[in-house]
């Protein structure tokens, strides 16, 4: 089953996500206030995961969390044109 998790535009936030769930997307959805993210997920899965998220604009100084982290997707603000990177923490 595919959920959806919104994701703010700050440089460190934690998003809750059943466990082994898998990103599958990350982009915008009308009307744009913030980030959402897409995952396949088991609905019977009883325990959670919290993962770490970092997001900055094109042309901003990475937060110190994005040295140690994967791209996870980029996304145009379909209103305004501003770009936004998504990294992930990684252990």
């Amino acid at each position: 089953m595919v959920y959806k998790f919104p994701l703010e535009i700050t440089d460190e936030q934690y998003v809750t996500v059943p466990r082994g769930a898998s990103l599958l997307h990350i982009g915008a959805q009308p009307p744009f206030t913030r980030l959402q993210s897409w995952w396949l997920v088991d609905p019977d899965e009883a325990e959670e995961e919290t993962r770490v998220f970092t997001i900055s604009g094109t042309g901003h100084e990475l937060p110190p969390l994005a040295t140690a982290t994967t791209h996870r997707g980029t996304v145009v603000d379909p209103s305004s044109g501003l770009v936004w990177h998504v990294f992930e923490a990684i252990d």
